[in-house]
């Protein structure tokens, strides 16, 4: 039993909790935040955001023009977007990375909702 509660949903659950770290870079300020999540917690907060953190691993760098991951707004001026980083380990040992681009109002919404601080 883990002795800490997961911070997604509060209760303390059989097993290990799984390490969850989000962070942003904004014109080179680095926000972050360490979360432990039960298992079921991380799977929903994967799927919430399964259309807009990409697979590391599969990302592409031919978008034909920049654009927030979220909204889908565009434009040609890449500073105006937040860059999101994340670290899951889905299991003990099996670690996933994901990357988003983020426009001011949904980087602004996701540092909320993950609690992310300097």
């Amino acid at each position: 039993m883990s002795v800490l509660p997961c911070d997604g949903c509060g209760h303390v659950v059989h097993g290990r909790l799984l390490g969850f770290y989000p962070a942003m870079l904004h014109n080179g300020t680095r926000t972050q935040n360490k979360l432990r999540l039960c298992g079921e917690c991380l799977v929903d907060k994967l799927r919430q955001h399964r259309d807009d953190w990409r697979d590391s691993t599969m990302l592409q760098s031919n978008d034909p023009k920049p654009h927030c991951y979220s909204c889908q707004h565009e434009t040609d001026d890449v500073t105006e977007y937040s860059r999101f980083f994340l670290t899951a380990y889905v299991a003990k040992d099996q670690r996933r990375d994901y990357q988003a681009y983020y426009c001011r109002d949904c980087a602004a919404m996701v540092s909320g909702e993950l609690k992310l601080h300097v």
